[in-house]
């Protein structure tokens, strides 16, 4: 269960969105929820177009400014039962979330991005990075309009998307954990990728063989949920489904809309450090695409 949860937040509108599902979270599980503001100190080379004593004293008034932001949030969300702490860190946005997300956090809810101006506020590519390189669950939202906010947000219907992986079977885990502080239904969902139309001069035979395929994937799916379902039963109200599709990010979010979900959870792999920061494609696709919440989880792989 969770002990620790971070929520990172910049001053702006737009990363608080990710308040709320965190304070329900942390007030249900009894944990912690540790609210975090990176502060970037204003560049020495500043001094070109102001002077120093000019820029210590706008250093100092960030500082003022950002601690009674978070102690005020820290106000607001103590006053609704959650059990919540301040955080000021300093340095590069990603690489200190990251870096103190890896000493007690048990998972990390942020949105996915916020406005770039005066503010600071961070884009999509801070909380990309976040995901790829912690080792914890990520729940990723993306800025709801303000008629659309809940002061305690519930889940009530998680999709759990499985390939069957270590990853995704951490971010069914993960789902799990959160279907049961919120008493939520469960569908676990196995895409089953059709065939784009397998080589043959004999067309009404690779017409068959494409069949043949897609029943056999579609058998080997719903016998892999079926014991899923069986190792999970009794832990959530769960059902279990096949979807076919060309491509398996679009059988997710296909679901989601059919369904009426409001959470979707799946695996990522890691990549190498040195390759270009990007989730894995079906996870970037339903991140990027998806109207609901989704819950990320990894692979060291």
């Amino acid at each position: 269960m969770y002990g620790n949860v971070l929520v990172p937040v910049d001053g702006s509108t737009f990363s608080e969105h990710a308040i709320p599902h965190a304070g329900g979270i942390a007030r249900r599980a009894s944990a912690r929820l540790h609210v975090v503001l990176v502060h970037a100190p204003v560049a020495r080379h500043s001094a070109e177009i102001a002077p120093m004593p000019l820029l210590d004293d706008w250093e100092e008034h960030y500082r003022q400014k950002e601690a009674r932001y978070l102690d005020e949030l820290v106000r607001r969300l103590r006053e609704q039962g959650v059990n919540a702490v301040a955080e000021r860190l300093e340095g590069e946005v990603a690489d200190r979330l990251v870096r103190r997300a890896s000493s007690d956090a048990d998972l990390i809810v942020m949105t996915t991005h916020g406005r770039a101006g005066l503010d600071r506020a961070w884009l999509g590519s801070v909380a990309e990075e976040v995901v790829h390189h912690v080792r914890l669950p990520v729940l990723l939202m993306k800025p709801a309009a303000a008629e659309a906010q809940s002061l305690d947000p519930r889940f009530e219907h998680i999709l759990v998307a499985t390939d069957g992986s270590e990853a995704a079977a951490g971010a069914t885990d993960q789902a799990m954990q959160i279907a049961r502080l919120f008493e939520a239904r469960v569908t676990l969902l196995r895409v089953v990728s059709m065939p784009a139309g397998l080589s043959s001069p004999y067309i009404p035979h690779a017409a068959r063989m494409d069949r043949e395929t897609t029943d056999r994937r579609r058998e080997e799916a719903r016998s892999f949920l079926d014991e899923l379902t069986a190792r999970l039963g009794g832990t959530a109200p769960m059902d279990a489904r096949v979807e076919l599709a060309y491509h398996p990010a679009r059988g997710i979010l296909d679901a989601v809309e059919e369904l009426g979900c409001d959470l979707v959870a799946l695996g990522t792999h890691r990549r190498p450090r040195l390759a270009r920061i990007v989730l894995g494609s079906v996870a970037d696709k339903v991140v990027r695409a998806s109207p609901v919440p989704v819950l990320v989880g990894h692979t060291a792989a």
